[in-house]
C-alpha cells in the first residue's frame, strides 16, 4: 500500500507500507531535489506513482518509482527522513487548507 504520514513538525511524507510497516519513499531517494509528498498508487511490479515538490522551485511533479527487485522497501535500511523545507512546508498548508475549505 502506498500513501502518505504526516510527523509530529508537520512534514508530509510518501510512504510504502510493507508487513504493516511505513516507510519513507524519501528516504531511499538521497541527494533528490524532489521531496516525495505522496504515493498514490503501487502496481503488482512494485511501481509507485505519486507526487512531489521541487524543493528549489516549489513546483509540484508526478513520479514514478520502482523498487529494487530482491531488495524492497525496508524501514530498517533508511537513514534519517529528511525535512520539508518551509517553503515548501508552508505551500503544502495552503493547498491543504484550499482542499479542506473545497476550493
Amino acid at each position: 500500500m502506498a500513501g502518505f504520514s504526516i510527523d509530529s513538525g508537520g512534514n508530509l511524507r510518501a510512504v510504502v507500507w510493507k508487513h504493516y510497516r511505513p516507510a519513507d519513499l524519501n528516504t531511499l531517494v538521497p541527494d533528490s531535489p524532489l521531496y516525495l509528498l505522496q504515493g498514490s498508487s503501487i502496481n503488482d511490479r512494485g511501481e509507485i506513482v505519486g507526487f512531489g515538490i521541487d524543493t528549489e522551485s516549489g513546483d509540484l511533479h508526478a513520479f514514478l518509482a520502482s523498487l529494487i527487485t530482491g531488495r524492497g522497501v525496508c524501514a530498517r535500511d533508511a537513514v534519517k527522513p529528511p525535512v520539508l523545507p518551509e517553503r515548501a512546508r508552508a505551500f503544502v498548508e495552503r493547498q491543504l487548507r484550499s482542499y479542506r475549505a473545497g476550493n
